[in-house]
């Protein structure tokens, strides 16, 4: 926590790293109980390379605290995906990528509000990685969501994914 706040911000961007490997010494309990704070608090950090930092090792961070953290977890990448600097939203669309099946179909309404941003920002990296998503969610068993039988998601879900992949294409 102290490291957290330090003035500088190399000591706080470093605590990231040091996160991740404290993440996979502690249970997911301590994990969420311990270092979820600490995750929050640097998602909001003054320096964009502290933000980018937590970004790009979000992925491993949110593996660790496993899906009893997903509110969390999805409330802090979705700060760093609407950065406002563009190499931070990069990093955290590019991290989505990698945890949407942490989040799964419980969290799918809030996935496709954030990829509607996402799909038509300006930086061409971050409507690639959003692109990358899509995919990792298709890998899904969405049928249910299609289908209109999901009782996690709400009926137009479904048509929400098409056309956000819709927009991608065009």
């Amino acid at each position: 926590k102290k490291l957290a706040s330090d003035d500088a911000g190399t000591v706080r961007s470093s605590t990231v790293h040091s996160l991740i490997t404290l993440s996979q010494t502690l249970n997911k309990d301590e994990n969420k109980k311990h270092l979820l704070p600490i995750i929050i608090a640097l998602s909001s950090d003054k320096s964009w390379r502290v933000r980018f930092s937590l970004a790009e090792h979000f992925g491993s961070l949110a593996k660790a605290m496993g899906s009893s953290a997903s509110d969390n977890l999805l409330s802090v990448l979705g700060s760093l995906l609407r950065d406002i600097q563009p190499e931070v939203r990069v990093k955290a669309t590019f991290s989505l990528a990698q945890t949407v099946d942490l989040f799964g179909l419980k969290k799918l309404e809030n996935i496709n509000a954030y990829l509607a941003i996402l799909v038509n920002d300006s930086m061409q990296l971050v409507r690639t990685a959003a692109g990358e998503v899509l995919c990792n969610l298709f890998k899904l068993d969405l049928k249910p969501v299609f289908e209109g039988t999901s009782k996690s998601t709400p009926k137009n879900e479904g048509a929400k994914l098409l056309d956000l992949v819709s927009k991608l294409i065009k």
